[in-house]
């Protein structure tokens, strides 16, 4: 039975070839006609040096835009990110950047934009979701609010930044005894979450408690001492208590 067709290129064996003088049988291998030949390794070194290139320029840059935002310097960071090749600059992860370097600089609108772009891409997304919930507060878009709220909690409901966006609902309708509790699972929840402490101290001094506000904001600073916005809340507070050297010094300290 003939097995032309069956035996795979490389296991063929020599064909023996007999010179018509009648001389010792000469092997010789059939080439194979699969695939294209093996590029040289000089090429092979060149592709995988210039992957290396783009991908460490790319880590550059995701890790200088991350530094920069860091650092506050949001006009930069922006930059640095829009400066990302479009498939990467269409993960949630930017995007959350990019939404967050818009909060920093209270353009809230555009914030909005990115934020919900990241919302849409991963709905199950909870990292930075409070800072969503809080652009969502300053524009008073109280239905976008409650849907990310509750999509949140359906996420996850152990999540810190679920209750944070429940907390800010509650307190855009002013009920802000119901923010304080939420707040406060917020910070059971991550005893480290320095921006649910300054919520809750928020919530305080819309309640003119006010020794209760420069606790909460306290324990913001414990968990996170660059945490500006608790320091500005405690000067905040200093200046509503008639201390106005405290406050100028706290004012600083959040510059």
């Amino acid at each position: 039975t003939s097995t032309v067709g069956r035996v795979v290129s490389g296991n063929r064996k020599p064909v023996e070839l007999t010179d018509n003088d009648g001389k010792e049988p000469r092997a010789t291998s059939i080439p194979s006609t699969s695939g294209a030949p093996p590029l040289p390794k000089n090429a092979e070194r060149s592709k995988e040096l210039e992957a290396m290139i783009w991908l460490l320029g790319l880590f550059t840059k995701l890790a200088n835009g991350y530094s920069l935002l860091s650092r506050y310097k949001c006009g930069e960071a922006v930059t640095t990110f829009n400066s990302l090749p479009q498939g990467q600059r269409e993960t949630p992860w930017v995007l959350a950047q990019l939404g967050r370097a818009h909060f920093e600089q209270a353009a809230y609108g555009e914030a909005a934009k990115y934020f919900s772009r990241v919302q849409t891409l991963s709905p199950s997304r909870v990292e930075d979701m409070e800072i969503y919930s809080t652009v969502l507060w300053h524009l008073k878009n109280d239905v976008e609010l409650a849907y990310l709220a509750h999509q949140l909690l359906e996420a996850d409901r152990l999540s810190p930044q679920a209750w944070c966006a429940i907390g800010n609902s509650f307190s855009h309708q002013r009920d802000h005894d119901q923010a304080l509790k939420c707040f406060k699972r917020a910070t059971m929840l991550d005893p480290n979450f320095a921006y649910a402490f300054t919520l809750q101290g928020h919530e305080y001094v819309a309640n003119e408690e006010y020794d209760k506000a420069l606790d909460a904001y306290r324990h913001g600073i414990q968990a996170e001492t660059r945490h500006y916005n608790a320091w500005y809340g405690l000067g905040t507070v200093y200046d509503k208590m008639g201390k106005l050297d405290f406050a100028e010094q706290h004012f600083r300290n959040a510059a």
